[in-house]
């Protein structure tokens, strides 16, 4: 049986996995990502961490699941909006993939997070026997990838679609995006965002995301406000994720994806209205779900497609 290293790299961690080609994952690592560091920081930092991984372990290939924007044909990560060195300044082009395959001899594979999670969710979720979904990676950015009909989507030259920078408010001046623009689906709704955005609208002190969905268990009333205001930006995003690609079933992960149960059901309401003319024929209003499988959707879906998909590197 055969078994990848993988990487999944975000905006404020790293995972790292030995991954056999049933899915199974044999063993995990994680840690922060420093971006602030710079990317030769990163490069180091993902070799020392997948020779300690395989010390006693075999594998075949290499996949990388990383934040984009990137080039999955040249393995170029590109002025990647979430990876800032000191937290403002641009990496501009990084080849990931060649000193990765160069320090291991092995075919490696660079994908964009979001791909990889909707591959994973596709793979080793629980879907059912759904072929057209969409994966929300709710962390430090917001991470979309769509499948239809069993194939994923992808845009000109093997790039991934960056669907999370469509505008909810384009003239929001409180939602400022890291892509340079205001009011991006990302600027709004991930974890990080949401809540220095909901401050500054309510006049409040902010708070990190794991410390406003700590006050909404609490039964905070700010908080369990500001989740009705973001079930209705969810819903905003939706409606025009959902008229570009009518997906099934819609899947959540990432860390904020915890604040599932307190957007759910409001985010459900308010498409249910947006989406009123588009139920008849094909029916435009996808099912919400929360990932089973979480923090390894990017894991497993990077492994995926390094196990089956032709290597390009």
């Amino acid at each position: 049986m055969k078994q990848a290293l993988v990487f999944d790299i975000g905006g404020t961690k790293i995972a790292a996995a030995i991954v056999r080609s049933n899915g199974e994952i044999v063993t995990t690592f994680k840690t922060s990502t420093h971006s602030e560091l710079g990317p030769e920081a990163l490069i180091h930092e993902l070799i020392r961490i997948g020779k300690e991984l395989t010390k006693n372990l075999s594998i075949d290939v290499i996949g990388i699941s990383s934040a984009g924007p990137l080039d999955p044909i040249k393995g170029h990560l590109i002025n990647p909006t979430n990876l800032k060195t000191d937290g403002k300044k641009n990496w501009g082009l990084v080849d990931l993939v060649t000193p990765i395959k160069d320090a291991f001899q092995k075919p490696t594979l660079l994908e964009n997070d979001a791909a990889a999670a909707v591959i994973g969710e596709l793979w080793m979720g629980d879907l059912g026997s759904a072929q057209s979904i969409l994966s929300i990676t709710l962390g430090t950015g917001v991470g979309i990838g769509a499948i239809v009909e069993g194939k994923l989507q992808r845009c000109r030259q093997g790039f991934h679609p960056e669907v999370s920078h469509i505008p909810i408010h384009a003239l929001e001046k409180l939602a400022p995006c890291g892509c340079g623009n205001f009011g991006c689906i990302e600027a709004f709704l991930s974890g990080v965002n949401f809540p220095q955005y909901y401050a500054l609208k309510t006049g409040k002190q902010p708070f990190s995301g794991k410390e406003f969905l700590e006050k909404a268990i609490q039964k905070d009333d700010y908080a369990l406000n500001g989740f009705i205001h973001y079930s209705e930006l969810m819903a905003f995003a939706i409606n025009s994720l959902a008229v570009i690609y009518s997906p099934e079933v819609i899947v959540f992960s990432g860390s904020f994806s915890e604040a599932f149960p307190f957007f759910a059901d409001n985010t459900k309401r308010y498409l249910e209205h947006l989406l009123k003319q588009r139920r008849a024929g094909l029916d435009f209003l996808p099912t919400l779900k929360l990932s089973k499988i979480k923090d390894h959707a990017g894991l497993l879906g990077v492994a995926r497609m390094a196990f089956h998909l032709p290597q390009r590197h």
